[in-house]
């Protein structure tokens, strides 16, 4: 390749676009070519040409252009067989002007990682279930071969599979797939990491859905047996609870009854719509019409439940029985339950338990303070009372709640409920009569439902009728026997 002023122009003058395919360089194999001799030719790097170092003659004015190259070998008639000799192909053509500039020394071949998407994000994925596929293209797009590659292990809520090994060479690729299966409800990020080969961090993340109960209403108890009452009398209320240990609202909740002349609906606390973990209450009194057996059902109806039933039966008599003697006294030792109030919250708490009445009072439980306002329990049992069932729920964060009965069949259903955790039997009280009626020298205790407006169901207890025409006023609605609602009896 002798040395040629038109071939120097050709290196001066503008140039169109470079167009051709584009390759991987290669600047080793560019310096073989450009010191590479044919035919008696003379190389590029002859010393009356362009010298071994790519110093001499304006060489470098093809310094990464390989379409200036590609032009002076098309257009100047002296290096017509260049091409040929060599058997220059468009690869080599990039090689040669890599070469060019950095000669006199290729730099040391390096592989780099990329990855494409550069990050996985699944979304929100409900719990159990699992995301799609998500395909990560992992490529070397560096001038070396890429070894010694591992890869970490990350959560296991992310399935990783790969074609990637040890290795991967300069320009190849490979694949990573990953899936999604979320085993709890909220947030999961990984980052998987690829060492070696100049390093490699893939962000991946999810959120699990946790899957909801629907509502489910039970009533409790679910039988009503009123025993013998006398035509043209009626019997005493019987209270029933009806209870969602769903964890969505009851909808569209409706009531039919099969003998409503018979069997008298006298109180209802429930509305179209039941709160999850939420209860209300019916009074059921038997009014017989005539004398012989009878029966009926009292059907609860919701939007996407089952159908709740309550049998009812009774015997209309023309003598009344004898009424029940009445319990002896108890006997037991008493306590004060104080009463606290969380404004936050919106929530009453009561307690006797010094444990928890010092941590109220210092602060640990914080947000919490005394109302003035207490009431008495017996602390152990004794003929004629009954213990009272305790549950906590923290399913409506962040508020918290607790729930007290007296009601064995209520403490029984509340107690299959995925809302409300049992805590214990914590005291002992007295129940009133079907009428809402409290024994002799005992006060009643009114409870009270928030009917969920603070975000959380919370019930306030009270001896005090003044307290309870307070709360009714704020929307809170009455719980218990009787058309006033008495929930208990306590000691005076």
């Amino acid at each position: 390749m002798k040395r040629s002023s038109t071939w120097l122009l050709a290196f001066i003058v503008p140039l169109l676009a470079w167009s051709g395919a584009t390759y991987a360089q290669n600047c080793q194999n560019g310096r073989a070519i450009y010191l590479r001799s044919v035919n008696s030719m003379p190389s590029c790097g002859d010393s009356n040409c362009h010298r071994s170092g790519a110093t001499a003659n304006k060489i470098q004015n093809g310094a990464a252009n390989p379409g200036a190259i590609d032009s002076a070998l098309n257009n100047v008639g002296e290096m017509a067989n260049v091409r040929s000799n060599l058997g220059l192909t468009t690869s080599d053509l990039d090689d040669l002007a890599q070469w060019i500039f950095f000669a006199p020394t290729c730099p040391a071949a390096t592989p780099t990682l990329s990855a494409s998407p550069s990050s996985v994000a699944f979304g929100s994925i409900n719990v159990g279930a699992s995301s799609a596929s998500t395909v990560v293209t992992v490529t070397n797009t560096g001038s070396g071969n890429a070894t010694g590659l591992t890869y970490n292990t990350i959560n296991t809520e992310f399935t990783v599979t790969k074609t990637c090994a040890a290795s991967l060479a300069a320009g190849a690729s490979c694949t990573i797939t990953f899936r999604y299966t979320p085993t709890n409800g909220g947030t999961d990020n990984a980052t998987y990491t690829i060492t070696g080969g100049g390093g490699l961090s893939i962000g991946v993340s999810g959120t699990g859905i946790a899957a909801i109960t629907p509502a489910n209403l039970v009533i409790a108890p679910t039988l009503a047996s009123f025993g013998s009452i006398t035509v043209g009398s009626s019997s005493n209320n019987s209270l029933f609870t009806v209870t969602n240990t769903g964890g969505t609202a009851a909808s569209g909740v409706a009531f039919a009854n099969s003998n409503s002349s018979e069997f008298v609906v006298s109180g209802n606390t429930c509305g179209a719509s039941i709160g999850a973990g939420a209860n209300c209450q019916l009074s059921v009194r038997y009014a017989p019409n005539a004398v012989g057996a009878d029966s009926a059902t009292l059907t609860i109806t919701y939007t996407g439940g089952g159908a709740v039933v309550l049998s009812m039966s009774g015997t209309g008599a023309t003598v009344a029985p004898p009424p029940p003697p009445p319990p002896p006294p108890p006997t037991a030792t008493t306590v004060d339950l104080i009463e606290y109030y969380h404004a936050a919250f919106g929530h009453y708490f009561v307690t006797y338990l010094t444990g928890e009445i010092s941590k109220l009072d210092d602060g640990t439980f914080a947000g919490w303070a005394r109302t003035g306002r207490q009431f008495k329990a017996w602390t152990s049992t004794a003929s004629g009372l009954s213990s009272v069932c305790r549950f906590f729920t923290t399913a409506f964060p962040p508020k918290s709640s607790h729930f007290y009965t007296p009601n064995a069949p209520e403490c029984t259903v509340v107690k299959t409920s995925s809302v409300w955790g049992f805590e214990g039997e914590v005291f002992y009280t007295q129940n009133p009569d079907i009428a809402g009626n409290c024994p002799v020298n005992t006060v009643p205790v009114y409870r009270m439902y928030n009917q969920g407006q603070s975000g959380a169901p919370n019930h306030r207890y009270t001896t005090d009728l003044n307290v309870r025409t307070q709360m009714l006023a704020q929307g809170w609605i009455p719980e218990g026997a009787g058309t006033i609602g008495v929930i208990m009896c306590s000691p005076p």
